[in-house]
C-alpha cells in the first residue's frame, strides 16, 4: 500500500463528504487524536481501520487504496504500484473473511 496515496484519499474523501477529522473520528468510533496522529505521521492503518474507513466513506477497498476516481493526483499513480496493491487488497479481503468466520464461531460458542 502506498501510504501517501491512502492518506491522500482519506483527506480527499473527507473533503468530498464535508467531514472534519473530528467528525470522521466520531463516525469511526475512535479518539480524534488517533486520526490526527495517523494522518500527520502517515502511519499504516490496521486492517480493521482500513475496513472502517471503507464503511464510513462507503467505498470499496480498491478505491481507498488505489485512488478515488475524481482525485487527479491519485490517478497518476504508477501502474506497477497498482498491481502490487491488487495483491494487498486480495489479501485484506481474504483476511477479513477469515476474521468474520472466526467471529461467527466465537459468537456461536458464547450464545450456547
Amino acid at each position: 500500500m502506498n501510504i501517501e496515496n491512502f492518506w491522500g484519499n482519506v483527506k480527499f474523501l473527507c473533503k468530498q463528504n464535508n467531514l472534519t477529522q473530528r467528525e470522521l473520528a466520531a463516525k469511526m468510533g475512535v479518539n480524534i487524536r488517533l486520526i490526527e496522529n495517523q494522518i500527520t505521521a502517515r502511519k499504516i492503518p490496521s486492517l480493521e481501520e482500513v475496513l472502517t474507513f471503507c464503511d464510513v466513506f462507503n467505498v470499496p477497498i480498491s478505491e481507498l487504496l488505489k485512488g478515488v476516481s475524481d482525485n487527479p493526483v491519485v490517478l497518476s499513480i504508477n501502474e506497477n504500484l497498482l498491481s502490487s496493491q491488487d495483491v494487498a487488497i486480495s489479501n485484506i479481503i481474504s483476511e477479513k473473511e477469515k476474521l468474520n468466520k472466526k467471529l461467527s464461531e466465537i459468537q456461536a460458542i458464547l450464545l450456547k
